[in-house]
């Protein structure tokens, strides 16, 4: 049992360091690499919230999303980029973000 938790926790960790760069490519060119965000988005990310054994992580989950979503949408502003293709993305997936 203990290492099935510690496993979960490993994998907490690691997720939560990719999450920035999953977030990124979304507004990439190639809708490949947009599509296997998504995918990882969905796949990774959220089967985790589902998985979530108390409520407050579940939503620390979500916020951590969102604002990794925000985030990245100041930084394509900041540089003059569209930020359509994050809305859409982030509508997608259920999440509340505003710049």
């Amino acid at each position: 049992m203990r290492e099935r938790e510690r496993e979960r926790e490993r994998d907490s960790l690691n997720l939560q360091r990719r999450l920035p760069a999953i977030v990124r490519c979304l507004s990439h060119n190639s809708a490949h690499v947009r599509a296997l965000s998504m995918a990882l988005l969905r796949n990774d990310v959220y089967s985790k919230l589902g998985c979530a054994e108390e409520k407050k992580k579940e939503e620390e989950w979500k916020l951590s999303v969102e604002q990794c979503f925000a985030r990245e949408m100041r930084h394509l502003l900041a540089m003059g980029m569209s930020i359509s293709m994050l809305i859409d993305a982030a509508t997608s997936l259920g999440c509340c973000v505003s710049v």
